[in-house]
């Protein structure tokens, strides 16, 4: 079983790696419950997680591109579910708690009438708050392989660097 724990300090889930084939993500934690219309990206949902697979022009097949968590929604057999309960809208200074020891914080991106505001680790994995609630982790393929060993532990409960409310 994956962890968010585990996302959260690497940017990927355990048995999901990026660029793993349609195939190989089916072998592993099975159908999905849905699959979108789209073909870019083709998106396989499980509960509350999207996984996103693109097809490069010269590649073969499908390969997992992102992964993005929906807290709000139920977790899928393959997430322990007690991650899901823990983290579903916790607010930012818990979530900032929580990090300390797991992810460094790099820096925030204010929001704004179309996006939620997002705290960006230093693993790539972005978090999203809405109304000051956590409501979404999300991981891809290509700001994750930027940083290939586990996340550096934080200092204290804060980063000085960013703005704080």
């Amino acid at each position: 079983m994956a962890s968010l724990e585990h996302l959260i300090r690497t940017g990927q889930f355990e048995d999901l790696a990026f660029g793993l084939s349609l195939e190989e993500v089916r072998e592993r934690i099975g159908d999905p419950d849905d699959v979108s219309i789209s073909s870019k990206p083709l998106i396989w949902k499980y509960g509350g997680v999207e996984l996103a697979f693109f097809r490069e022009k010269a590649a073969p097949s499908f390969a997992l591109d992102s992964i993005s968590i929906h807290l709000r929604k139920d977790g899928p057999a393959f997430i322990r579910t007690e991650c899901f309960s823990g983290l579903a809208g916790m607010d930012e200074a818990d979530f900032r708690r929580y990090l300390n020891g797991l992810a460094h914080v790099e820096k925030v991106i204010p929001g704004d009438e179309y996006f939620a505001r997002q705290l960006v680790l230093d693993t790539g994995v972005r978090a999203a708050f809405e109304d000051g609630r956590l409501v979404n982790l999300f991981a891809d393929r290509h700001r994750t392989m930027r940083k290939q060993s586990p996340a550096s532990v934080a200092v204290g409960g804060h980063d000085d660097r960013l703005p704080q409310g």
